[in-house]
């Protein structure tokens, strides 16, 4: 028979929206032990040569990413109610410690229980560097977090140049971390909402089919983070960018200091209110969105 408490997790897993609240709540009552991933890197792992162990990782991820929310679904329920089988010491050592740094497993635990956005540097030349203009307490503002714990500053990590989608396969988390990781089926329902609307798309610039696909951009939104690239270097200008379960741009932004400031005080309410000014409207559209 189930325990109140896991009674009070069933209940809590099929009507929630979010499940950084059950999250956060594991981490403080420090009920909580493998995240979503981790469970799903487990399962999917076969022992390897050493050399080969960071390709194997690479690819277990990328599946990760493709499953998309309704596919990671499980995997957060099993997370969260323990139901997976327990990692042996020799799994921890061999393959959960090897796979991210602890700066980035405490990342992805701040990721999926709080509302925080990550900043990723991926450029190192000489140039502008907009890091070094913020103090403090803007950064804690701009990431949600405090102690630099969602600043990823590191060239030997993080030299992506152009590719940042690299660090989803040490952080895959950043894809559940608008406003948490959501419930599968229930975001699934409500995307269905948008596969046959009532109104005839011909020209965006009518309100109610501007309307329409703002509402189904706002929903496809699971991840926001900021990046430092080499577009940064030259203008000074930091990358924001909306991305979608399967790490889609949705839509991006190039921001001035003082706009990612001004940002981080608007994402600090955590109601979404960033999408309903001009943050959002002046943003450009990613490659696989937009009114075409």
């Amino acid at each position: 028979m189930s325990t109140m408490y896991e009674d009070g997790i069933n209940e809590e897993l099929v009507d929630s929206e979010s499940y950084s609240p059950l999250y956060k709540r594991g981490l403080e009552e420090k009920t909580l032990d493998l995240l979503a991933s981790e469970v799903y890197l487990l399962e999917q792992w076969s022992d390897v040569p050493e050399d080969k162990a960071q390709e194997q990782h690479d690819r277990i991820m990328n599946q990760w990413i493709d499953l998309g929310c309704s596919g990671r679904h499980p995997y957060h329920v099993a997370a969260l109610k323990h139901t997976y089988p327990p990692p042996t010491d020799v799994q921890r050592t061999t393959v959960l410690s090897p796979w991210r740094t602890p700066q980035e497993r405490q990342a992805a635990l701040i990721l999926t229980s709080e509302t925080s956005h990550l900043w990723l540097r991926t450029n190192y030349s000489p140039g502008h560097n907009p890091l070094s203009a913020l103090d403090e307490n803007e950064k804690e503002l701009i990431t949600g977090a405090e102690n630099n714990t969602l600043i990823f500053n590191d060239p030997s990590l993080y030299d992506f140049s152009k590719d940042w989608f690299n660090v989803l396969l040490r952080v895959p988390e950043l894809l559940d971390s608008y406003h948490g990781p959501k419930n599968g089926p229930l975001r699934s329902a409500i995307l269905r909402t948008f596969e046959e609307p009532e109104i005839e798309v011909i020209d965006p610039k009518v309100a109610d089919e501007a309307d329409f696909y703002r509402d189904l951009e706002h929903a496809s939104i699971t991840g926001c983070l900021w990046v430092q690239d080499e577009k940064s270097t030259r203008t000074g200008k930091v990358l924001l960018m909306w991305v979608d379960d399967l790490g889609k741009v949705i839509r991006w932004n190039r921001m001035t200091i003082q706009e990612t400031v001004d940002a981080g005080g608007m994402f600090a309410f955590g109601d979404g209110r960033e999408l309903d000014g001009p943050m959002w409207e002046r943003a450009q559209f990613g490659e696989d969105y937009g009114w075409e």
